[in-house]
């Protein structure tokens, strides 16, 4: 590497990105406090969750009735012609 990057280059950019650091010592005890996870810190996530199950199971019901509806109207038109065409001959 030193061939390639004479004078220190590598020095130079090695201090630029990894140079000073300030990393927590994490061997020494912390000293913040910090609590425990109870239900009522996380009971926010399991409603975001229950509603997001809620609208999902709504929105499946709606496009499969939907899908239905559309089934039918197009057997009923269908039908419908193949009668007017049936009548015509």
């Amino acid at each position: 590497m030193s061939r390639v990057f004479p004078d220190d280059v590598t020095y130079v950019l090695f201090n630029r990105w990894w140079g000073q650091r300030n990393c927590p010592d994490y061997a020494k005890p912390s000293t913040d406090e910090t609590s425990e996870l109870q239900i009522e810190n996380v009971a926010g996530v399991f409603f975001i969750l229950v509603g997001g199950v809620a609208v999902a199971a709504f929105v499946c019901l709606a496009e499969y009735f939907a899908k239905q509806i559309s089934n039918s109207v197009k057997k009923v038109n269908a039908d419908t012609t193949a009668s007017v065409i049936y009548l015509l001959m």
